[in-house]
């Protein structure tokens, strides 16, 4: 439990009580006959929120535009890198040498992906 402050105006605001949940998920070996090295060969597109994902490993995302602005800025930009953590695999997002976000790969296999770990419904997506 905790609250909520919420600035409407210069001079009012206002507090409320507010629940904070976590929810977690248990996290089974990944499902798969692939060995890492032929995973990361892989590429797969898949849609979330009428947002279409490219699952591409080990390349950067970033458009040509924001690829040369980061060398410009001598930052490294936003790359997709395959992780294992005790049989299970994800897919993790790393924003300049920094991992930003993990994504769990529940089941893969040379024609699709089943990724896990999503906030809202469905909680997986699924990758061709």
């Amino acid at each position: 439990m905790g609250k909520t402050h919420t600035v409407l105006s210069e001079t009012e605001s206002k507090t409320e009580d507010a629940e904070f949940a976590t929810d977690y998920e248990r996290i089974e070996p990944t499902k798969t006959e692939l060995e890492s090295e032929k995973i990361e060969t892989l590429e797969f597109k898949a849609q979330w929120n009428k947002e279409k994902i490219p699952l591409t490993f080990n390349k950067i995302l970033d458009s040509p535009v924001i690829q040369e602005m980061n060398k410009r800025m001598k930052r490294n930009g936003r790359k997709l890198i395959l992780e294992n953590l005790q049989g299970t695999y994800f897919a993790s997002i790393f924003e300049n040498d920094e991992r930003e976000t993990l994504i769990g790969i529940k089941e893969i296999d040379e024609k699709k992906a089943i990724l896990f770990g999503f906030p809202e419904k469905p909680y997986e997506i699924k990758a061709e």
